[in-house]
């Protein structure tokens, strides 16, 4: 097995919004010491991200703020192995800059980070109606067009489902996109910019999910083997690939613990939520990554695939190698708890 727990990589960008200049943290920086801590969703409006900053010169500080360095690109990675090279985990944009002084007097940096979408698009109002009988793919293009939101995903499978009354919209262009998603179980939606759009919305009974196989020596089991609970699969990674919340992992489900160590633990029957052929729908994603600390990491949080797939919350998987078996259904009832807790079907 090949060994990435060092050189590990990871590099901060700032883009300036007026003049296009970047400025770079971490490669090249060695005096500086970086924590970020970023997370993403199955939601349009919770991805963010907190950088912290560890001796930063003021002159930098003043920079970035009269600049405008508000786009924000987080990579990380490995510089050998399986994985290696930086990769995009986060895209969005400065929302606070704040400093402060510790006891030792050391200068510390906080850029509070959100989505593309939330950033740019969760100020401005929009008032308008759309006519019954409109598609719900046309409807939400032409809300996002209309909001200047050019770069979007949107499934067009959503053409198949039409408005059956007149629909008001008076509100910012991502609040609206996140009622739509809510008011719709088998819509999801993401803010998740590193997926080269800054919405991306899916129909996702008639949306090929990608299928990602992972194997042993990508789980991270310093902390634990993946632990599944009544509430779904949650596991550590190294961060060797970036993950979108949506996307399905599989796994051997032989690494998974559903140890009970109480008796309501065991009334729980732990077992029942294994996904028969290994497949977890990914609904949270946490990277926590430090340069110079211990942290450098991914927690997964996920569902049984062919559970959501049975509810009809969730569509085929595509994949050259994926397992033949992944088409099967399963015939015992799902917890209705188990659903309620997606961020989709709320």
């Amino acid at each position: 097995m090949e060994n990435f727990s060092w050189l590990r990589q990871m590099e901060v960008s700032l883009t300036s919004v007026i003049s296009k200049k970047r400025m770079t943290f971490g490669s090249g920086t060695d005096y500086l010491a970086l924590d970020v801590q970023a997370y993403k969703y199955m939601s349009a409006l919770k991805d963010n991200c907190i950088i912290k900053i560890m001796n930063l010169t003021y002159g930098e500080i003043a920079r970035i703020i009269q600049e405008q360095f508000y786009v924000v690109e987080v990579k990380c990675g490995y510089k050998q192995g399986k994985g290696k090279g930086l990769r995009t985990i986060f895209k969005g944009q400065i929302i606070h800059i704040s400093n402060d002084l510790n006891d030792n007097k050391t200068n510390v940096v906080y850029l509070l980070c959100a989505s593309d979408l939330v950033a740019r698009f969760s100020q401005r109002r929009i008032n308008l109606c759309l006519n019954s009988g409109i598609n719900l793919y046309s409807a939400l293009k032409f809300i996002c067009n209309r909001a200047g939101i050019a770069n979007t995903n949107i499934d067009v499978g959503l053409k198949q489902r039409f408005l059956t009354e007149v629909l008001s919209v008076n509100d910012t262009p991502a609040n609206w996109v996140q009622k739509v998603i809510d008011s719709t179980p088998s819509l999801i939606g993401n803010s998740d910019s590193t997926a080269n759009a800054i919405l991306g919305l899916y129909d996702s009974p008639s949306t090929n999910r990608n299928l990602i196989k992972l194997s042993d020596n990508e789980i991270n089991l310093s902390g634990g083997f993946p632990r599944l609970t009544s509430d779904g699969l949650t596991l550590t990674l190294m961060p060797t690939m970036n993950f979108v919340c949506g996307d399905v992992i599989q796994i051997d489900n032989s690494l998974i613990d559903i140890h009970a160590s109480s008796t309501n633990e065991a009334n729980q029957n732990y077992g029942y939520y294994l996904d028969q052929d290994g497949c977890y729908v990914i609904y949270e994603a946490a990277y926590s990554l430090q340069n110079r600390g211990s942290a450098f990491k991914i927690e997964l949080n996920c569902k049984s695939y062919n559970f959501l797939k049975q509810a009809g919350l969730i569509g085929k998987t595509t994949s050259t190698t994926q397992n033949a078996t992944n088409n099967r259904t399963i015939t015992n009832p799902i917890p209705a708890h188990y659903l309620r807790a997606v961020p989709m079907t709320k």
